[in-house]
């Protein structure tokens, strides 16, 4: 097939893009389309449908109108059809796609500017490992020098360095006169085409293949921290292969302390780990430091609860509730943690956050924590916490948003404690008669003596430390 030429000088003529859109073309080109390109596998429906220039536009624009989808940005059907896709077939057996963007603002540093691209190109060999991807983008002006472009090529992690230059407005043609002078099989090529047939695999679930082709990855490149994720993923997703994980990620880590990727799977690989909690808190630490999200402090917060450190996990999730206050699993996360806590009104405030989180999403189980309240302002054995006016008050809500309690033997067991407690022995016998009926075979030996108790004029106390 014939190289076509994509008409650059006649299309200066047009309005150029805006800095936004030349923004959104920066970020489609060096890391949206590059990072697709280099897991997606070569399918009909994935890269082989590149290799038809009418269906690969098409696959371009919806690619890119999927990116601004996810950046909330809506852009006309007329733009989009600018974009472009003309395919090369080298004597090599290499196939290329150059994809033709819109002509970007020129580059005034006295202003906000974007280095914006002008094709992106993408290179590979049916059938083997080969891919490499290329961006021809502006370029600094210096001087009185003539205008010039960059062509940079763009690693499978993302990084991406300078690897030559075009005199002048580029053109296809000049691109691809530096395409065909680029090696067929550099290590580089056959490194990202590894990952992405390794990637693929692990994808459909055929992890000894897709892992065999990640560690021929890295056999080639054992510097770029991207095939070490990949494999620790697997090791700690599949295999549950925690330790190996932690060994790929600790060789990520030693290069670039400060990789948030690398630093969340160890931190979750670690927490599964006997005797590793303090490590995991470790890596935690260091993610707030660099990002504070909701989901790291929920994740502090679950390792210091386990250490019984409640106070200080209560505190990471109220952080994590500021950072994301729609959440409910957060709300109803504290709420629980609150309910466990020997603290003045810590079932108020238990109470309180599930509420909030029945608010946000009702169907969490609020009832639950209305019928432990009411058996603790009921049966506490500690006199300052006890309070029969609560404790109906809570068995009370607990029917009104569950109705279906009133089938249920733990019902009418709080129902009858807090009558005990409020002194009301005869409604607290009748609401425990009903309770007795309901008793499993299980059940009953250990609260059959409770009809006794109250019809004696006593009211229940639990033990210290006991569980209902």
């Amino acid at each position: 097939m014939a190289f076509r030429w994509f008409g650059r000088k006649a299309e200066s003529g047009k309005q150029q893009i805006d800095l936004q859109t030349a923004q959104l073309l920066y970020a489609f080109a060096y890391q949206y389309l590059s990072s697709w390109f280099f897991q997606v596998p070569e399918a009909p429906d994935g890269l082989n449908k590149l290799t038809e220039p009418v269906d690969g536009a098409e696959l371009i624009r919806a690619l890119f109108a999927s990116m601004c989808a996810q950046c909330n940005v809506r852009l006309e059907q007329s733009f989009l059809a600018r974009l472009k896709v003309d395919v090369a077939r080298l004597v090599d057996r290499r196939i290329v796609a150059v994809v033709a963007f819109p002509e970007p603002p020129p580059v005034d540093v006295s202003k906000q500017f974007v280095l914006a691209p002008y094709f992106a190109g993408l290179v590979w060999t049916a059938g083997s490992d080969s891919r490499e991807y290329y961006v021809v983008g502006q370029s600094l002006p210096v001087g009185e020098l003539p205008l010039s472009a960059t062509i940079r090529r763009v690693q499978p992690g993302g990084g991406h360095g300078r690897v030559s230059s075009i005199r002048g407005i580029p053109t296809s043609e000049a691109f691809l006169e530096f395409l065909k002078s680029t090696p067929a099989t550099s290590d580089g090529g056959r490194y990202a085409g590894l990952l992405a047939r390794g990637r693929s695999l692990l994808q459909q679930g055929k992890t000894t293949e897709g892992l065999e082709a990640v560690e021929e990855a890295i056999r080639l490149n054992s510097s770029d921290p991207t095939a070490f994720k990949l494999r620790a993923a697997a090791r700690h997703h599949v295999l549950r292969d925690y330790p190996g994980a932690v060994a790929d990620l600790d060789q990520v880590l030693r290069k670039n302390p400060n990789d948030l990727e690398a630093l969340e799977l160890r931190a979750r690989t670690r927490s599964l780990m006997p005797g590793q909690e303090d490590l995991a808190l470790a890596d935690l630490d260091q993610i707030i430091r660099l990002r504070p999200t909701a989901v790291a402090y929920q994740g502090r917060s679950t390792l210091l609860s386990r250490k019984k450190e409640t106070m200080k996990a209560i505190a990471d999730l109220g952080e994590a509730i500021r950072l994301e206050p729609n959440e409910s699993y957060l709300w109803k996360s504290r709420g629980l943690l609150w309910a466990e806590v020997n603290e003045p009104d810590h079932f108020e405030r238990a109470i309180a956050d599930f509420e909030q989180a029945n608010r946000l999403n009702p169907d969490n189980d609020v009832h639950v924590l209305y019928l432990a309240a009411s058996w603790e302002y009921a049966t506490s054995p500690i006199v300052d916490r006890r309070d029969g006016r609560k404790a109906l008050h809570y068995v009370q809500q607990a029917r009104e948003v569950e109705a279906g309690l009133c089938k249920e033997a733990c019902y009418f067991r709080a129902l009858a404690a807090a009558h005990a407690e409020a002194g009301d022995f005869e409604q607290a016998v009748a609401a425990e008669t009903t309770a007795h009926e309901l008793y499993s075979n299980e059940d009953r030996p250990k609260w059959g003596h409770l009809l006794d108790l109250y019809r004696s004029g006593q009211a229940y106390r639990e033990q210290p430390g006991a569980v209902q």
